[in-house]
Order: C-alpha cells, then sequence, then structure tokens
C-alpha cells in the first residue's frame, strides 16, 4: 500500500522541529521556517488527496489541500511584514519582497491546471522551488 510511506513522511515533516522555539528565532528566521513549513505541510496534503482518489478512496475531510494553501498563504503574510520590519535598508527588503512572491506562488502552484500533464506539472513545480531558491540567494546576497 503505497499510503504508509506518505503517512510516516507527513508525521515525521508535522513532528520535526520546523516549529521550535519561535521565540529564540529572529522575525527573518521564523518567516523563512514557517514559509518552508506550509509549503512542505500542503504539497504533503495535496499529494495524499491524489494518492487516496488514485486508492479510489474518498479523502479524509481533515485532507482540505485549498484550505491549507488559503492559511498558508495568511500565515505567511503576517510572518513577512515582521520580517520585513527586521530589515533595515532597500536592497535587501526589495529581495524579501521578490522571495514573498515567489514563495506565495509556490503555494499558489500546488495544485497542477485542469489539462496540465504530469510531466508538465512536475516541470512548473521544479521551476518554482528553483525561483524560490534562486530569490533566497539573491537576498542572502544583498544582505
Amino acid at each position: 500500500m503505497k499510503f504508509y510511506p506518505i503517512a510516516v513522511l507527513f508525521s515525521l515533516v508535522t513532528s520535526y522541529g520546523f516549529a521550535a522555539d519561535e521565540s529564540s528565532k529572529s522575525a527573518l528566521d521564523a518567516y523563512k521556517t514557517s514559509g518552508q513549513y506550509v509549503l512542505e505541510q500542503c504539497r504533503l496534503t495535496f499529494d495524499t488527496v491524489i494518492l487516496f482518489a488514485e486508492l479510489g478512496q474518498p479523502p479524509n475531510e481533515k485532507l482540505n489541500w485549498a484550505k491549507c494553501v488559503q492559511d498558508a498563504k495568511n500565515s505567511t503574510k503576517a510572518d513577512f511584514a515582521a520580517a520585513l520590519k527586521s530589515i533595515k535598508k532597500v536592497k535587501p527588503q526589495e529581495a524579501l519582497k521578490t522571495y514573498h512572491v515567489a514563495l506565495i506562488s509556490a503555494i499558489e502552484g500546488i495544485a497542477p491546471g485542469s489539462s496540465e500533464r504530469k510531466i508538465s506539472y512536475e516541470q512548473r513545480r521544479q521551476s518554482l522551488d528553483a525561483k524560490l531558491t534562486e530569490a533566497w540567494v539573491r537576498f542572502e546576497v544583498e544582505q
């Protein structure tokens, strides 16, 4: 059964130290960590819904990936505002804004288009990941 590895992976990701003591981190670290966490959480939720569909089983009502995406966008907005306030220089602020746009694009890009082929979907997802990584590297350079 394919579900077991996904369930184990999901439990490891959700129990891992992503949501560790937020008070000991800077606002910037908290933003990056929470952004990565919600992105992976929504991806795992979507992948689990797809797995249930492939197995011909109705998904658990707790697996609402559309709500996960909306919640992720809302939660990163607050963390982004705090992180942006913690940066004093203009260029790093602009680079962080670019990273935030890439993060929101990656979150919104979790679901495939209605007529999108699997290979196109995987390439698009990889492209969004590459843009996200590139935006973070640009931010680090600008700091």
